[in-house]
């Protein structure tokens, strides 16, 4: 997928950025959707407790780290998974305004393809809290109040 079909992906799902929207590659490989549920999420989570990172802590390791570390692990993965690839990966991050919250909050997307051959956006939430690490669902406010996104 291209750069301009990503922002055609996130307009349509509702993102549609107050402040930053950046899409620095020009073509992105689509992550598949049971890797980020499975491998990455498992490999992921195994590495902040290797890195000695895995508990929460406000401000010094919150949302923003752990989101930043996922971003940076996925485009690791990438890069080791497909050496000679010529493309980004759909994977990013993600700032937004939850639902009943007056802050903000950081996690990370992903577009990818559906078995329909559409595309479409879902959310990764680093964070270790067990009832939300993973994929998850964000309602259509809390993507509307999206301040945000970066892929590259």
């Amino acid at each position: 997928m291209n750069a301009e079909q990503v922002k055609t992906v996130m307009n349509a799902a509702g993102a549609v950025p107050m402040f930053l929207e950046f899409v620095l590659d020009r073509e992105y490989a689509c992550p598949d959707e049971d890797y980020i549920r499975g491998d990455f999420a498992k490999w992921f989570w195994a590495e902040q407790y290797r890195r000695g990172v895995a508990v929460w802590r406000p401000e010094a390791n919150d949302c923003d780290n752990f989101s930043v570390r996922a971003f940076a692990d996925m485009s690791l993965a990438h890069s080791l998974t497909s050496p000679g690839s010529n493309k980004g990966l759909a994977f990013g991050l993600f700032f937004y305004q939850p639902d009943g919250s007056k802050e903000y909050h950081a996690i990370c997307f992903a577009i990818v393809k559906g078995p329909d051959g559409n595309y479409r956006v879902v959310f990764f939430e680093p964070q270790p809290e067990a009832n939300t690490f993973g994929l998850v669902q964000l309602t259509q406010t809390e993507i509307k109040s999206c301040v945000g996104y970066l892929l590259c």
